[in-house]
């Protein structure tokens, strides 16, 4: 399928197109610029046989210390080049893994922040009430919100739930074959099945016909990591929280259930 006559450049751009299939967008992006970087700061690696394990080490210590790089910089770095090693392995392209033994700062054992309950009261008022040009947003925003911050969802989750995933009857959503292939059943509380139950209406009035649970505004295909991140943007900016994300939502619904805190699902917008 591949040779290794091909130019690294264009290996890199194989092996991004590849992993677009089973990684997220951003992963994607992130692991090409990586190895962009990594190919411009050594000209004379034009093919694969121009790489090796001592090049790879030098590049990650000397740009690290050169630039300062914290240890989750480096291991990020370190990720992509070990999973783009291990696809030219796979293709037989090399024998060798241009990763191995490559020593790896440690990485302190902190939990992200998770928000307040005050903080998620105004969080989900903010998403409830911001100006949209569609009805639906709103709705469709909502659910996701809340789906991440009442079920503990992943956003690559949320994002390829499907209409068969969540059922509203029997108060559960299914997750099929996720993070490290694993599969578990959701449960929904009340608050979260009347928001779902509101979005879902809204979807039928606006005949959305595809598969997936959350649904782009003007198409009838599914919402988008880029929506999603435009939408985090908003909501960060008027809430004042730099570091809002969906993990730190997803972080939030776990610590409030390990400290009994319930009553943050009967939140009122």
């Amino acid at each position: 399928m591949y040779t290794n006559h091909l130019p690294f450049s264009e290996l890199i751009e194989r092996f991004s197109e590849e992993s677009s299939i089973v990684k997220s967008p951003e992963t994607v992006r992130n692991e090409r610029n990586i190895l962009r970087r990594f190919a411009n700061a050594n000209p004379d690696v034009r093919h694969i046989h121009n790489l090796s394990q001592e090049i790879v080490q030098n590049y990650l210590y000397h740009t690290s210390f050169e630039r300062k790089w914290s240890p989750n910089t480096f291991r990020n770095y370190y990720k992509a080049l070990r999973a783009f090693s291990k696809w030219c392995m796979k293709y037989k392209l090399t024998s060798e893994d241009f990763t191995r033994d490559i020593e790896k700062p440690p990485i302190s054992k902190t939990l992200p922040k998770s928000l307040s309950e005050n903080e998620a009261v105004r969080v989900m008022h903010i998403v409830s009430n911001m100006k949209y040009t569609y009805k639906f947003e709103k709705f469709r925003n909502r659910a996701l919100f809340s789906i991440l911050l009442f079920a503990g969802l992943r956003i690559k989750e949320c994002l390829t739930l499907t209409m068969d995933d969540v059922d509203l009857d029997a108060g559960i959503i299914r997750i099929l074959n996720s993070k490290w292939r694993k599969s578990r059943l959701v449960p929904i509380n009340i608050r979260l099945s009347t928001i779902l139950h509101e979005y879902l209406k809204h979807r039928t009035r606006l005949q959305k016909t595809h598969v997936y649970f959350l649904s782009s505004t003007n198409r009838d295909c599914n919402l988008n990591y880029r929506a999603v991140s435009r939408l985090f943007k908003r909501v960060r900016l008027q809430a004042g929280m730099e570091q809002l994300g969906p993990h730190r939502l997803r972080h939030t619904f776990a610590t409030l259930m390990l400290e009994n805190k319930c009553d943050l699902f009967t939140l009122k917008e």
